[in-house]
This record gives structure tokens, sequence and C-alpha cells, in this order.
């Protein structure tokens, strides 16, 4: 189930990332994960309710290292600009033990850490709609690189499978081969011995 809704979250941030809601039982914990590219500027926003007793939110790098851990009853933000490309780790733990969470997480990752200095508000309505269009297609061709990487990792696994299995193959057919040749030579060899065949 974390692995759908991890590949959830993934197809659905490619280009943009909306917000998503999803539940948590009592005293349960659920990881999402989320790829992002190196510079890249990773922001969340979460909101939890109902309020009362704490959710643990963890966000830890592709290096394993956390990079946000806080206990919230309520909003919360945090952001970090990506060092290397790879999956960042978002979990959120229940520490009530009686009553469910509705978690509301909020994505995005689709500029530069440097495209923050450029603030929308002083730019013109049609200058910020190009701007966002042009992080929308880098985003989208960042993402299209990491999914072909991922494909011809695949097709090599493949090929190195492929020939392995060949490879078998024919050593299984010459060991047969030598076996039946060796039975065939002592079953000659035995019934010339009994004088069966000349």
């Amino acid at each position: 189930v974390m692995r759908l809704l991890s590949l959830l979250v993934l197809s659905i941030c490619l280009v943009s990332c909306s917000a998503i809601k999803f539940n948590l039982r009592a005293s349960e914990e659920l990881c999402l994960s989320e790829e992002v590219v190196k510079s890249q500027l990773f922001v969340g926003e979460y909101t939890v309710s109902p309020g009362g007793l704490v959710v643990v939110v963890t966000v830890v790098d592709p290096t394993h290292k956390v990079i946000y851990s806080k206990n919230s009853d309520g909003d919360g933000k945090f952001a970090h600009t990506a060092s290397v490309t790879g999956e960042f780790r978002m979990c959120f733990l229940n520490t009530d033990v009686n009553n469910g969470k509705t978690i509301k997480l909020d994505i995005r990752h689709n500029m530069d850490s440097k495209d923050k200095l450029a603030k929308k508000e002083s730019l013109k309505p049609s200058e910020g709609t190009l701007k966002t269009i042009e992080q929308y297609i880098e985003n989208a061709q960042n993402s299209l690189t990491i999914l072909k990487q991922r494909e011809d990792e695949h097709r090599q696994l493949n090929e190195s499978t492929s020939s392995r299995l060949l490879r078998f193959s024919l050593l299984s057919m010459v060991i047969l081969l030598l076996t039946a040749a060796i039975q065939l030579f002592y079953l000659k060899k035995f019934f010339k011995s009994k004088k069966l065949i000349q």
C-alpha cells in the first residue's frame, strides 16, 4: 500500500504537484517518497487535523540524512535545496493511540533554489506566467532524464540476464551431448564384451 501511494505521489508530481490528502489510523506511520533533481528547491506544506496529540513529521534526503523533524499538531512547512538527485522520504507518525488523523500535504519542487530570488510579485503577469511555464518544462525534462536513466539500467540488466541464460543453455547442451557420447561408448563396449555385436 505504501509503495502504491509513493508511486501515486510521484506520478502527480512529475510536472507540478497539487495537494493530496490521506488518513492516518491510530498509531499508524505512513511514508511517501518523492524524486527530486539536484539543485531543485524541495518545499512541502502540511496540515494535521484534528488537533490534539501530535503527529511526528520526518523528512530524510537520499543520503539518509534527516533534514526535517517536528512534532506537529497543526500546520507545518519544510524546505530544502537538494544536494543530490534522488528520493526524499517523508514519514508521518500518528502518536494518538485512540484517534485517527487527516493529513493534507502539498509538495513543490519545480524550480531551482536560485529561482526563488526572482519574486513573482515583482514580475508582470505575463512574465510570471512565462516563468511558471519555463519551470514546468525544465522539471518535466529533468523527470524524463531520470526515467531514461532508469530505463537504461533496466535494459542493461535484461541484456546481462539474457546473456547469462544463453551461456548457461549452451553449457547445459554441451554437458548433455558429452554425457550421451560417454553412455553410447560404454554401451557399445559392453555389448562387444558380451559378443552381442561385432
